[in-house]
């Protein structure tokens, strides 16, 4: 079902409006101001921790919701006014309507195992191997699958046969740590567990996956807001313009 004109105008005032009396509620309930962020769970993991931490330190009594989810999900949140703005992917065109995407950085996709792999004694690697194996992927429909399938897709390889979908970092990590599959992640995600070597990349094409900051058009941040975004900017640049 696809809302019409009309009701695409009728959307955008009702959400400002629910947007409105959020923000009051929360203002109520602290005596001051709150905003509520979205996230993709590994940005959850990954920068949120640090962007709420450094705006704490500037508005220790501000609340702060952070959402995690798909990127259709949280998107869908963002244009009822649920959230303030969302960390994630770039959308398809279709679903940008009334949205507005700065991009802040972007995140090597990987492919990871367990220390020991089968994979990790072959002589001469090739991609097309991680298909005699369990495929940990996001789950289909997902911006970050749509990359991989066409990733795969260019190096001529077949859908592997034996598929996972999950978003679930915990998952993801007990299942790799565990099993013979072979995860897709962005990099950041496991980037503990391939230091310390329990995790290990498979030497395949690199990818990029963009992150951004995605608002709505039409509304106006809160105070909040715009400052945890500014924040998001600062730490985003900090941590991805270390020396990998």
């Amino acid at each position: 079902m696809l809302l019409t004109r009309s009701g695409e105008v009728f959307l955008q005032h009702a959400a400002a409006s629910v947007a409105s009396l959020r923000h009051g509620r929360m203002a109520a309930a602290k005596g001051g101001y709150g905003v509520a962020a979205g996230a993709l769970p590994n940005v959850a993991t990954q920068l949120m921790p640090l962007v709420v931490r450094y705006f704490k330190q500037h508005a220790p009594e501000a609340m702060v919701r952070v959402v995690t989810g798909e990127n259709a999900t949280l998107l869908h949140l963002l244009r009822l006014g649920e959230l303030d703005f969302v960390v994630g992917r770039l959308a398809q065109p279709e679903h940008m309507v009334g949205l507005a995407f700065e991009h802040i950085y972007s995140e090597p996709l990987v492919f990871v195992v367990r220390a020991k792999h089968p994979l990790l004694k072959a002589r001469r690697f090739k991609a097309s191997m991680i298909g005699d194996y369990p495929c940990l992927f996001p789950q289909n429909g997902t911006v970050i699958r749509d990359e991989l399938d066409r990733s795969l897709i260019a190096e001529g390889m077949p859908r592997p046969k034996n598929i996972v979908e999950t978003l679930s970092i915990a998952f993801g990590r007990s299942y790799t740590s565990s099993s013979d599959a072979v995860w897709f992640i962005p990099r950041g995600v496991a980037e503990a567990e391939l230091a310390s070597r329990t995790l290990v990349e498979l030497p395949m094409a690199g990818m990029q996956g963009p992150v951004g900051i995605t608002t709505k058009e039409a509304s106006s941040l809160s105070a909040a807001g715009s400052t945890m975004i500014g924040v998001v900017r600062e730490v985003a640049q900090a941590l991805h313009s270390r020396p990998q």
